[in-house]
Order: C-alpha cells, then structure tokens, then sequence
C-alpha cells in the first residue's frame, strides 16, 4: 500500500499496524526524540524522518506459528537522523528507516499483500483483527488517527432506476381492527380503511411493506389512543392501537424512511366523528384528534412519488384541544361587477365612495369548532328574506335590487367560544357601527344600499374591534294631521233646502251621507 505524506510542521509516529492500514499518531521532531514507552497493543514505535517523506511503504511483521517473523519495513527515500528506540536500540539508514513489529499475537495469522497503482488489499485473520480494534482505541484515546484502506469504508449502493421503478401503491399494504367488526382485510394504499357514517371506532391499524418496497426503506407510525395518549412507534408488520380493550384510536402519524423517504412523500387522512374527513397530512405530522374524545372512525392513504402534484385539501389535518383556531371568510355580489374575490377575517368586501351596490352575500367558516355560520338580508322593496348558511348566497344577484342590512350569528360549538362582529358602509352615511350575534346592521326604510361590509370572529369576553354606535338605521313612519271638514245635515245652511222631495233634515240622513261622500 503506497501512502503519499506531505510537509508539516506536525510529525508523525507510527503506532502500530492495523488490519485497514497504518495508525500514526502525532510525534515529535527527531532531534528533540526522547524515549517513548510503546502502546500495549504495539510492539515498537518510530518517528518519521524530520525531512520530507515523499513516499512510505509497509509491510506486517508478526510472528508465525514457528516463531519465524514476518517483516514489516516501513520505507522512506529520505535519509533520517538516528532516533532512539524503546527497546534501547537505534536503528539509521541512509535510504530507510524501518519498524519491526515483534509480538503482535501468538495466534496463527496469514498476511498476504498485492500492490496496485495506488491501493493494497489485504487478508487478515479474526485476531489481527481484534489486535485492529485494540489500537485503535489506544490511539484515539491518545490523540492518533488511523488511516483506514478504501475497503474498509466502501458505501453501501445506491439504489438503481429499476429498483425505484418497482414500487407502486400496492407494495403498501394497511389493514385496520374496527369495532364490532375486528380485522378487516388488508387493502393497498389509497383505499379507505376502516367505515364511515355507521358510528364505529377504529381500534388499531397494521402497515406492511412488500420486498420491492421493504428493500429500499421502512414505514414507521404512531397512534393517539382513548386514555392512553400516544403510543410508541412501531414499524412495519406491528399492530399501533389496542385490540380488545374497546379504545378508540383518535389521531396517527406515519413516515417512511431511508430511500423511500427521499423518492416518496406520504399522504393520508383522518374521518372524525362529527367532523367527517379532515384535511391531508403528510410525512410524519399528525391526522385527527387530540383531547376532544372524538373517535377516528376511517383512514385514506396515498402514496406519491416526490414532486408528483397533489390536489388534496392540506388545511386543518389535525384538531388539538386549546390549540384550535377559527376565521371567517366572506364575498359580495358588486352590481353590474358580480362576485368578487372572497376576504376573511375582518377586510373589506365590496368598496366604499363609489356608490356601487352590493346586490348578494355569501359568508361562511373556517374552524377548528363544529357549528356553523348564519347570516339574512334586508332586501330593497322586498324586506327581510329567509336566513342561509355556509357560503350560500343571501340577496338578489343581478336583479338591480340593493341590499340595505344583514344579520349575521353562529351557532353550534362554536358559539360558546367565540362572537361574530360585522359592520356595513351604508350609502350616503359611511361606515356605522359595530355590531354582533345576529343584531341588524345597516339601514331600513331609508332606501340606502349596502356598499361595503366587514366581518370578523372576536373571542368571547374580549373587546369590539371598533366602535358599537349606531350599527342600524330604521326610519319609522311619523304621523301627519290632515285638515277634517264637519258636515252636519241639520246645518240650516242647507238644513231647509229641497232637494226634490226631501231636505237635508231628518229625513234626509241617507241624501246627506251621499253628498257628504260625493
């Protein structure tokens, strides 16, 4: 084996022979060279020469089972100064320096080297071996560094096209143990396991890979459980959940790993009792519930190569207790515009001091929380119309009618955590105030369109986003006076008067009530 070494300041000792190669350890300059106490895995140590070595050779001295010793010379083309060995002896050359190695065991060991253009191979006993380790460890302890043969450290192959090329979506196998029901029968990937809108709890789910897909990596993947909380990890062929015990699984995580986790990305989701399907998760993070004791009744996976497209909904894939969240997202009909882009969460929608209408409004909730969203509107020369919910369209669209107030309230789980606020930009009054829960904003019998309007979610208790006078303008009828003549038939203006046989006396009572009337 053929070394090159280069100039330094640092020297170097060699420690000893190794079945990968040479271990040297830092040394001294020769002339400062002092007497070194040899390693207990070493039979000698020698310092490198002072001046530059441009090339060492080696070879293994140990001794045989006819105690006849094998040499090992280690060769420079550099002459070196004489240096003081720990045996007591000195050993100085004009062309080399060498090291014999004199007890490295006293087992039998066969050596036997084949120089190539730049590497040596070697065949080693299982003692030299173990003598390998031993120093090693004695140099490291002592600060030394093993330079180890290109075969000690060859990388294990990649994996070829043709390999990658054979997995598919049926090298993964689930199946799941349901309530009532237990183990159903393994599917492939990217079909629904467990059952959906019969009530049943899924207790416990089983991965497994094939061989085409098991050589190149492993599935790992984990389970919240009713009263246990997250379980362990387990791999491929184990059982995540519980079997027996009647304990609903209510959130997984599941990811590859090695080259299947650099070439594949992992997508699955979570049916949840009373939320139905949630939304995607993917590579490791989680999928259904946490502290809500809500039962995970099904689970769809898919599995993808990297930088494939995926069109699935990725927003709310997991619900933890006291950590959910909630918005609101909103959009106006604009007349003579239609529908415009929807906004959440307290932007405008529609526009102000262009005297553009708003003819329709759909409103509708992004949450965390079960319930919904609920919203009316007061229509022109129609009034209040029937309250719709989540998104659809509340007014007249395109029919060149205004709406002039709405109403807007939540109901279900989510009212109990949170208030919706929403104000209107009326025309010809701008902006009015804040109002919530279902309360009317905007303006009635004023004939005064809705141009703008603002929604947002507040957390119960807290403050309005803004000032809350005068949210609503109702204009009521008032009541006018309107001069009343008197007639009376016995006015002797024409009390007396015949009108042909009769007068507006006594007996006129019904010619008066005519001529009163006409």
């Amino acid at each position: 084996m053929k070394k090159k070494m280069y100039k330094s300041k640092k020297h170097w000792v060699v420690a000893g022979v190794t079945a990968a190669g040479l271990l040297l350890a830092p040394g001294v300059l020769a002339e400062e060279a002092g007497e070194v106490t040899p390693s207990s895995s070493t039979a000698s140590v020698v310092t490198t020469p002072t001046a530059s070595v441009s090339e060492v050779k080696e070879t293994t001295s140990v001794m045989t089972p006819s105690s006849q010793p094998v040499s090992a010379t280690a060769s420079s083309s550099t002459t070196s100064a004489p240096v003081p060995s720990s045996q007591g002896s000195t050993e100085s050359t004009s062309t080399s320096s060498s090291v014999s190695v004199s007890a490295l065991s006293s087992t039998a060991v066969s050596t036997a080297a084949a120089t190539s253009e730049s590497t040596t191979a070697r065949s080693v006993s299982p003692s030299l071996q173990q003598l390998d380790s031993a120093t090693t460890a004695s140099a490291a302890a002592e600060g030394g560094t093993v330079i180890r043969s290109a075969a000690s450290a060859s990388p294990s192959p990649s994996p070829t096209a043709s390999d990658l090329a054979k997995v598919d979506a049926t090298d993964l196998r689930v199946r799941s143990h349901v309530q009532d029901i237990g183990w159903q029968s393994p599917v492939t990937s990217s079909q629904v396991i467990g059952t959906t809108g019969r009530g049943k709890r899924l207790e416990a789910v089983e991965l497994s890979l094939t061989p085409d897909m098991s050589s190149l990596g492993d599935i790992i993947y984990q389970s919240h459980v009713q009263d246990i909380g997250w379980q362990s990890q387990v791999r491929s062929g184990s059982v995540s959940g519980t079997v027996g015990l009647g304990k609903r699984l209510e959130a997984v995580n599941m990811q590859l790993t090695r080259e299947l986790a650099a070439h594949f990305d992992l997508y699955y989701r979570a049916h949840i009792q009373d939320y139905g399907w949630l939304g995607w998760a993917k590579n490791g993070s989680n999928a259904g519930t946490e502290g809500l004791s809500k039962r995970l009744e099904a689970l769809e996976i898919q599995l993808l190569p990297k930088g494939s497209v995926f069109s699935g909904d990725m927003s709310r894939s997991f619900i933890k207790k006291g950590s959910q969240i909630a918005s609101v997202l909103y959009r106006t009909y604009i007349e003579n515009q239609g529908w415009q882009s929807e906004v959440k969460d307290g932007n405008l929608s529609g526009t102000t001091g262009r005297n553009q209408q708003i003819e329709s409004l759909g409103i509708r909730l992004n949450s965390d929380y079960l319930g919904s969203i609920v919203y009316q509107s007061h229509v022109q020369n129609v009034g209040w119309i029937t309250g719709v919910s989540n998104g659809t369209s509340s007014g007249q669209g395109g029919s060149h009618r205004q709406l002039e107030a709405v109403k807007v309230s939540l109901v279900g789980e989510i009212s109990r955590y949170y208030d919706v606020y929403y104000r209107v930009h009326s025309q010809q009054k701008g902006w009015l105030g804040w109002t919530k829960n279902g309360l009317a904003a905007g303006t009635e019998g004023l004939s005064l369109g809705v141009e703008g309007i603002e929604v947002t979610l507040v957390k119960k208790g807290e403050k309005a986003p803004g000032t809350t006078a005068n949210p609503f303008v109702k204009q009521v009828a008032s009541p006018k006076n309107y001069p009343m003549p008197y007639f009376n038939q016995r006015d002797p203006r024409w009390a007396n008067k015949y009108y042909g046989r009769y007068t507006m006396g006594d007996t006129g009572c019904v010619p008066t009530v005519l001529a009163m009337i006409y």
